[in-house]
């Protein structure tokens, strides 16, 4: 709503017909997705509130940076990369998967290990391949990373699948290193990588507490970030909120 025509109860109105007029056309749930860098998040949520939706909840983060944020992770990260490597982490490139391995990934969704929505084959595009991870533990797959490139210097990580008999050891969290290692070797240091987490996950708190801190700056926007060329990555945090509405 625009400044001037605030506090008017204008915005709930239009919600609420809007709302009313989703239900009646038999829509049962309405939900709605926004940034906390939103401008005006204050009074939207406000307005949320006003026409009855739920409380809104944070459902994901991204933590966008230049590839050369592995520089520091790898002197800071050294004990975590080190001890995955002893307990017999390991990880290969997408371009050098085999038949056998494609095998592997069917039984290991057929026996419920992964959820089949999380088949790589469903989200790896062409280009993705060698920014593309296989995770192994002691020679056996125990998940996947996928990076979705988008333009010729940006890479998504939002497909991180690893096995729950696996998690707890930070095995996900070094295959995302060796996925944005990778990416800077392959698109430079200057490419930017887009991370994804659910919002309340290890993989989360973990990006905000240790990933963020590598980065110069906590800027709201991707056009600070092009502009960044200075030795350390600038880079920003994104954190993704819900609410919703249920009909009567």
């Amino acid at each position: 709503m625009d400044t001037i025509h605030r506090r008017r109860g204008l915005g709930r109105s239009l919600l609420t017909a809007a709302t009313e007029a989703a239900h009646a056309s038999g829509t049962p749930t309405l939900f709605t997705t926004y940034s906390h860098h939103m401008a005006s998040r204050a009074h939207f949520e406000r307005t949320l509130a006003a026409a009855g939706w739920s409380t809104p909840q944070p459902t994901e983060y991204t933590i966008v940076g230049q590839a050369k944020w592995v520089r520091s992770a790898e002197q800071e990260w050294q004990p975590l990369l080190a001890r995955a490597a002893r307990q017999g982490f390991s990880m290969s490139p997408w371009t050098e998967i085999t038949s056998s391995d494609r095998m592997e990934i069917e039984a290991a969704i057929r026996q419920g290990e992964a959820p089949a929505e999380w088949h790589p084959d469903l989200f790896l595009r062409e280009g993705g391949e060698p920014l593309s991870l296989l995770l192994r533990y002691q020679g056996k797959i125990i998940g996947w990373i996928i990076g979705e490139r988008d333009g010729d210097l940006c890479v998504h990580y939002r497909r991180g699948c690893l096995f729950p008999a696996y998690r707890k050891h930070g095995f996900l969290i070094v295959g995302l290193f060796e996925a944005c290692r990778r990416q800077a070797e392959l698109l430079g240091e200057d490419s930017v990588c887009v991370n994804w987490a659910s919002a309340g996950s290890d993989m989360a708190r973990f990006m905000e507490t240790r990933l963020l801190p590598l980065l110069d700056g906590n800027f709201a926007s991707p056009p600070q970030l092009a502009a960044t060329r200075s030795e350390r990555p600038g880079g920003y945090l994104e954190i993704r909120y819900l609410a919703r509405h249920q009909g009567r």
